[in-house]
């Protein structure tokens, strides 16, 4: 077995002077050299269980041994196809199938978020359908499952893979356990761009709670709170709350966070023109509605919270009674939703947090941090 300074001085030290030649514009032999020495010790680490256990076990004891060791799995496998080297298929797969262990031993996320070439999906249709979006199931690896997200607004370019992807280094900084992280992106399944992500066994909180009549669903909205606060303290409005923006896997897992702003970004198009051309009006803050200069706040966000909160304890919509956006529109302009009937379990306490979600002045709704509290 391999110990700790076989590992992570080398690869740091060659990764280093490989930087420092190209810096220097060193001889191309002299890099290539380098480069060669780098990737040879990942995959002998890479074939060699034991060695990866043991990176493994650096990761869970502060030292970054398997995102090194990820990143630089990633670039053998992006390179291999393209290569005229002679790394044999057996090397491939085998390289492949040790990422995919670290992954599940450690759960890092991918060092490199452009995914080509390591994600495949699965099926012939889409597991879900929206307005303008799908999920396909996916495996990343060959092993783990992942939910591919097409946005059927965002054609692949290179501008939108930039966007992305430098939105996805920011998010892959949040660590909450009500945060659903999100992989990388791929470009190469389709002219639209596809979010990779991993794959929610039990779907959307609004699918968990319709096939679960027995759930909790007071814990399953205070881990959407908790998710929901962490995003506010970290400077991040989530811009769409929904029952279909969270998923399950034990717990409530935020997802879709700050997307609508970053596909107005590519496509020249307002986050509320986005949001309202994918079906989000019943869930959306008067204000945004209403005024004439509509931003995104964390206020906005605590407004459909409550509509989550109504959304789930009734498996229906907001306004549900409400056909068309325009109707819902027009009811919201001196009103909220009625409470509904025959619901035991929306106590008069969660009732109450919901009204004051609703709260017509942005500044009067509560922060999600007290909402937090409120719930327990």
């Amino acid at each position: 077995m391999i110990n700790k300074l076989q590992i992570v001085g080398p690869i740091r030290q060659m990764e280093a002077q490989i930087q420092t030649m190209q810096q220097m514009q060193a001889n191309h032999d002299d890099i290539r050299e380098r480069v060669d020495e780098v990737r040879s010790m990942t995959i002998r680490i890479l074939r060699h269980q034991p060695s990866i256990q043991e990176v493994a076990e650096m990761q869970k004891q502060g030292e970054p041994a398997a995102e090194m060791i990820m990143k630089e799995g990633q670039k053998l496998l992006a390179e291999a196809p393209a290569s005229n080297d002679d790394m044999s298929e057996e090397d491939y797969n085998l390289c492949r199938r040790g990422l995919a262990q670290l992954q599940k031993l450690t759960n890092i996320l991918p060092a490199i978020k452009q995914l080509n070439g390591e994600v495949a999906r699965e099926g012939r249709r889409a597991v879900e359908n929206g307005l303008h979006s799908q999920i396909w199931k996916g495996l990343w690896l060959n092993e783990i499952p992942v939910a591919l997200k097409v946005i059927q607004e965002v054609r692949v370019s290179r501008r939108s893979e930039e966007r992305f992807i430098h939105e996805i280094e920011i998010w892959s900084q949040l660590k909450h356990q009500n945060i659903q992280p999100l992989f990388g992106i791929v470009t190469n399944l389709g002219p639209f761009i596809h979010t990779v992500s991993p794959w929610r066994s039990n779907g959307n909180l609004l699918e968990y709670v319709k096939r679960n009549e027995n759930a909790d669903k007071l814990s399953l909205l205070r881990d959407a709170a908790s998710g929901l606060s962490y995003l506010h303290s970290e400077g991040i409005v989530h811009g769409n709350v929904t029952d279909t923006h969270a998923g399950v896997q034990h717990d409530a897992l935020l997802c879709d966070f700050g997307m609508a702003n970053v596909v107005g970004d590519i496509t020249d198009t307002p986050a509320m023109t986005t949001l309202t051309k994918s079906g989000s009006s019943r869930w959306l803050a008067p204000e945004l509605i209403f005024d004439d200069v509509a931003v995104l706040t964390r206020a906005c966000d605590v407004w459909s919270f409550g509509m989550t909160i109504l959304e789930l304890f009734t498996m229906h919509h907001p306004w549900a009674e409400c056909k068309r956006d325009s109707h819902v529109i027009r009811a919201m302009e001196n009103s909220v939703p009625a409470r509904p009937r025959d619901r035991p379990e929306l106590t008069n306490e969660v009732w109450a947090v919901a009204l004051e979600c609703w709260n017509r002045a942005p500044g009067d709704r509560p922060a999600m941090s007290a909402l937090v509290s409120r719930l327990q």
